[in-house]
């Protein structure tokens, strides 16, 4: 009973901290969080900027993931293969550009477009690292996630200090539960959390001299 417990937790937290929601989360954070400029915005046009979110990051994709594992392109959800991982990138990647280009004819604001562009940088970070050392997705997006919201709090004056004492405390579960059910080890965590905070610094600094 114990050891089925374990396992639904494990899948619980592969769940809700998968890295096609925690983009979406960081999305949702911003908007909710007031930071500038969307104080100006009603609760209606927040809520259809959410959801449309949702739509293009998460279940679109998640969408193209269940078809490809349907049909035998992909083995799993989880725990990719080097093929696997190669394919669901490309899909992913994919609806990056997408949501990307919609929100720059939008015009829509700097600290939201750059959402989707952190998100393919650390889409090629994975590709670039996961060939020589097993790469924890999970841990990468989530240091990601973090590094973010630290840029949106200093840079935009907002209190995001919730938002940021949160990712870190998920972080530490995550890895605490991967480790223990031996689905992570400690060396890829630690190397896909500096990867995660390097790669999305890096890209933000990139980003914001580029604007």
């Amino acid at each position: 009973m114990r050891e089925k417990l374990k396992i639904f937790g494990t899948r619980l937290l592969q769940f809700v901290f998968h890295p096609l929601l925690v983009v979406c989360y960081a999305a949702i954070i911003v908007i909710e969080c007031n930071v500038f400029p969307f104080a100006f915005l009603e609760h209606s046009e927040k809520e259809l900027l959410i959801f449309s979110f949702m739509l293009l990051l998460f279940i679109f994709p998640m969408l193209f993931i269940i078809v490809l594992n349907k049909q035998n392109y992909i083995k799993t959800y989880s725990n990719f293969s080097t093929r696997d991982l190669t394919i669901v990138l490309i899909v992913i990647t994919f609806a990056y550009l997408t949501t990307y280009y919609l929100l720059s004819e939008m015009n829509a604001p700097t600290i939201i477009r750059m959402i989707p562009t952190l998100a393919m940088a650390n889409i090629a970070g994975i590709g670039i690292i996961n060939p020589k050392i097993k790469v924890d997705i999970y841990t990468l997006s989530l240091s990601g996630l973090c590094t973010y919201f630290v840029f949106a709090s200093t840079t935009y004056n907002s209190n995001l200090l919730t938002a940021i004492t949160t990712t870190i405390l998920a972080l530490g579960i995550v890895n605490y539960t991967f480790i223990e059910q031996e689905t992570s080890c400690l060396k890829s965590a630690l190397t896909s959390c500096v990867a995660g905070i390097a790669i999305t610094g890096i890209s933000i600094f990139f980003y914001s001299i580029t604007k």
